[in-house]
């Protein structure tokens, strides 16, 4: 009565799926009267149009996925070309690999032949999955290859890489990291174990493990760690790995550290290691029967002939 309002009609945009809103139409002219015919012809009007919104907004969603699309193989381009090859050394074989759960992950190694002939191992684990945890592994490696030649030791390079991760990073981002200095010619390793999955030694089917020494890189402003050391012996086979593996999942089960033992044990003959690597994962898939793995896997062996 306000408006003058003689005629008036209202019908939904519905576009055979949805109800998108309300398409609606009035008169103050007292000639015009809507009847049946007249809200037929709108019902069919609004239907038309929230059928071409609907097309219009899915047009714009897969551009938008389309584009992340891109920008995601393009992440993960760049984050496999920031892998090293292992190492060719004399004596020794080496081999790694990273396989993500997702596009882009976590998950990190990185080898460094210094100047004064040994040889820097470097396995990681980024706190969180996706983009996040994929920049961090960025930074913290890129860090870390700056700082290869400058620090005396793991100890050293553990605590600088600290301080940078501290400075750059909020209090929820951290790192778990295995940081060794090998000695190629006397098999003399040194290494920090900051919060990572401890690694296996296999020789003659026994195995023997290499102790954490301290939290996290990235946790605490500051952090005793410790530094250990030990020799691969001639015929020991290292692995280093990351919590993808024994925290692969069947259910509730997990496949868990004696299990890597023994997949270990079962290919510590193998004169291949990248077909011992095959060999390895194909024991955590197996165990998992086909279920979607959750989180990155992670695998360096390093082996003393």
């Amino acid at each position: 009565i306000a408006q003058a309002i003689h005629s008036a009609m209202a019908v939904p945009l519905f576009d055979n799926t949805n109800v998108l809103g309300i398409l609606y139409v009035d008169s103050t002219n007292p000639a015009v009267t809507y009847g049946q015919a007249e809200l037929e012809l709108l019902t069919l009007l609004g239907n038309m149009a929230a059928v071409k919104i609907t097309n219009a907004r899915l047009l714009v969603a897969e551009q938008v996925q389309q584009r992340l699309a891109q920008e995601l193989a393009t992440a993960t381009r760049i984050q496999q070309n920031l892998l090293p090859d292992p190492p060719e050394l004399e004596g020794w074989q080496c081999h790694a690999r990273i396989e993500t759960c997702h596009e882009v992950g976590g998950d990190l190694f990185d080898f460094q032949l210094r100047e004064d002939g040994q040889l820097v191992v470097l396995v990681g684990d980024v706190s969180g999955k996706g983009m996040g945890a994929a920049l961090l592994m960025s930074s913290t490696l890129s860090s870390a290859r700056v700082l290869y030649d400058e620090c005396a030791g793991p100890l050293q390079l553990v605590r600088r890489l600290n301080g940078i991760l501290q400075r750059s990073t909020d209090s929820r981002s951290f790192v778990t990291m295995f940081v060794g200095w090998l000695d190629p010619a006397s098999g003399s390793f040194r290494f920090v174990n900051a919060g990572h999955p401890e690694p296996h030694v296999v020789r003659a089917g026994k195995v023997r493990t290499l102790p954490v020494t301290g939290i996290p890189v990235g946790m605490l402003r500051d952090h005793p760690w410790t530094e250990e050391h030990t020799v691969l012996e001639p015929g020991e086979l290292l692995a280093l790995f990351s919590d993808g593996i024994p925290e692969a999942q069947r259910g509730e089960e997990f496949f868990d550290m004696e299990r890597v033992a023994e997949a270990l044990r079962a290919v510590e003959a193998e004169s291949d290691l990248a077909v011992a690597a095959d060999r390895v994962i194909a024991s955590i898939d197996e165990f998992a029967a086909g279920q979607h793995r959750a989180d990155d896997v992670t695998l360096v062996l390093l082996r003393r002939d």
